[in-house]
């Protein structure tokens, strides 16, 4: 799967950042959504959004972008 991904990532250009954003995203969303569940659900959408980006922006830009950059 690795060498999969890093074969379609390395051809460069922007499918390398859509993809390298996507594999961070979607889990890091995933592990914010099921966590803050209980406490988002009575909110409405907005504020949902609002807490879950805020908590996924400096995760991504500090901490799994960069791991991925040095991963793939």
């Amino acid at each position: 799967m690795r060498m999969l991904i890093q074969t379609f990532i390395k051809r460069g250009g922007p499918g390398r950042l859509v993809s390298l954003t996507w594999l961070g995203v979607y889990p890091v969303l995933t592990t914010i959504a099921v966590l803050l569940e209980p406490w988002l659900s009575p909110h409405p959408t907005w504020a949902q959004t609002l807490i879950m980006s805020a908590i996924m922006v400096p995760v991504m830009v500090l901490g799994v972008m960069p791991a991925l950059k040095r991963w793939i």
